[in-house]
């Protein structure tokens, strides 16, 4: 019985293409669509590579971006089945950490402090904005409880602290927050 069923699937994969073809950015593991490495004039990279079956007609990302680590993935070229040949990247905004505070907020002035520390000890700071000063950033980023740690990726919010929190438990929630892709 598991010969002719074996027989008709074989029969019915002989027109698909299992193999991709080795790209001027894109290099295949062999006789698969298993992307070995990837690169292009951000640089050469094994590694935070997106499936390249992610982008086939009929998949959810079909003709579609995927972010994934600091990049914007998409498929390049298509062939007439569907199936995505090659991919493109681009790099995704940088992120920005934001602290809102007051100066009639007690509590604000100690997060300040909180953010000077971490400035110091730490390679990506913390941007401070006092709403005493800048009053249009109250609206642009929907602050209504002081003091905030809002993280930004070019317009779009990715994460939001809202209360005083200790100096270890703000870096280890930053720390958190930036390790998700």
């Amino acid at each position: 019985m598991r010969r002719p069923v074996v027989l008709l699937i074989m029969a019915w994969f002989s027109g698909h293409v299992f193999a991709a073809v080795n790209t001027d950015t894109t290099t295949f593991q062999a006789n698969s669509r298993v992307i070995k490495s990837f690169s292009d004039e951000h640089g050469e990279t094994t590694k935070h590579i997106p499936s390249i079956k992610k982008f086939d007609a009929g998949q959810y990302f079909y003709s579609q971006t995927l972010k994934y680590h600091d990049f914007v993935w998409s498929c390049k070229e298509y062939d007439d089945g569907g199936q995505c040949l090659d991919l493109t990247r681009s790099p995704r905004p940088p992120i920005r950490l934001v602290s809102f505070v007051h100066d009639r907020n007690d509590q604000s002035k100690i997060q300040a402090d909180l953010v000077l520390l971490y400035n110091q000890q730490n390679d990506k700071k913390i941007e401070l904005i006092n709403l005493s000063e800048d009053r249009t950033a109250r609206s642009k980023y929907q602050v209504s409880t002081l003091p905030v740690v809002v993280i930004v990726r070019g317009d779009e919010e990715i994460a939001r602290k809202t209360g005083l929190e200790t100096r270890q438990n703000m870096s280890n929630w930053i720390k958190h927050e930036l390790s998700k892709p």
